[in-house]
């Protein structure tokens, strides 16, 4: 029932795992590197993997179709799918479409406005497939999304429609550039990436709702083989492209599953690190002198390993800035933080 999960996400970690390595080499004959912040030398480490990642995803979902055929021959009789359904396609177009973006930032900085505005038209191909009929609300119930009014010269205005117009678009644009704030240590974006993505397959198999995670099976399974290589010490990092496509993929797949309100609260503390950076730069705004709202995007790192944080306004950074922690330490708070939220989310109503 489940074999095209698995058969997914195995297949894609063992390409993924086999082939960052020598990815790693030819990044670094390229000059594709960037120093380690968080490093008393600060290394050069090879970035853009999520080029790496995205190829053995990919690859993986154009090939798994022949591997669940030989399946189902020696299997016997199993009920599993042999084939990408239009709303994989669809996924996978978005999360395409997100990182080419990445990539065009990476080489070009397309500017604050086209960040904001571009990435909402990149969800449209979502419209075509996913109909939103009613969302079940904690504390109201069951909402009629197919419920509107009459517009003249329009005709029905539905709640459906405004969902598939407005709100999927943004919620995709928003947890695509959540999951990329929230970044910074050896490990941090891949790791919250694999926690959360592992979550949403369990609740769409507790659901029994699991036809269209090919994708985010597939992603899930490259993202595990890639963390190895990105935990700390990390040999070599996503980019703007690894970030921003699986941000997509989660997005995409919470919208596609109908875990709206389980998913916001899955993504809880990449919320909060939004607003925590939200109002450090409100602040920064209103009192530009004062060096305490200043714009620091790193840290340093003292002579005992433990970090040394500039104020306590992006999540990753509250406890080593009351606390002595070294970067791992810091890392798997965050990690225990989200799992934390991603429990609690398997048992939000959708």
């Amino acid at each position: 029932m489940y074999e095209h999960i698995f058969v997914a996400m195995l297949l894609s970690f063992i390409l993924t795992f086999f082939a960052i390595p020598p990815a790693i080499d030819k990044l670094k004959e390229r000059g594709f590197v960037v120093p380690d912040m968080y490093k008393p030398n600060k290394p050069n480490i090879p970035t853009k993997g999520g080029v790496v990642l995205l190829f053995t995803s990919f690859l993986t979902l154009v090939s798994v179709g022949i591997w669940l055929r030989l399946l189902r021959r020696f299997g016997g009789d199993l009920d599993i799918p042999k084939d990408l359904t239009t709303t994989d396609t669809a996924i996978l177009l978005v999360v395409s479409m997100y990182a080419l973006y990445g990539m065009t930032d990476d080489l070009i900085n397309v500017g604050r406005t086209a960040k904001i505005v571009l990435p909402i038209v990149f969800a449209y191909p979502l419209l075509i497939v996913v109909t939103p009929s009613h969302y079940v609300l904690p504390g109201v119930g069951e909402v009629d999304f197919s419920a509107g009014v009459e517009l003249p010269y329009y005709g029905k205005f539905t709640l459906s429609a405004l969902t598939r117009a407005v709100i999927m678009p943004v919620y995709i644009m928003v947890v695509a550039n959540l999951m990329n704030m929230h970044s910074g240590f050896n490990g941090l974006q891949a790791g919250l990436s694999t926690i959360i993505l592992i979550f949403l397959i369990i609740k769409s198999i507790i659901e029994g709702i699991t036809q269209e995670i090919l994708v985010i099976s597939s992603i899930t399974g490259a993202m595990m083989a890639f963390y190895w290589f990105n935990r700390y010490p990390s040999q070599i990092f996503e980019g703007n492209i690894g970030a921003l496509a699986v941000g997509a993929a989660i997005g995409s797949t919470i919208i596609v599953q109908g875990f709206v309100v389980s998913g916001f609260v899955m993504l809880i503390p990449h919320t909060v690190n939004f607003l925590l950076y939200v109002y450090w730069r409100l602040m920064h705004w209103l009192r530009p002198n004062d060096k305490k709202w200043s714009i620091s995007k790193f840290g340093k790192v003292r002579e005992d390993g433990t970090l040394e944080v500039p104020n306590p306004y992006t999540l990753k950074w509250v406890l080593p800035y009351y606390f002595k922690v070294s970067e791992k330490q810091a890392t798997y708070a965050m990690f225990a933080l989200t799992t934390v939220f991603c429990v609690i989310g398997l048992f939000v109503p959708s």
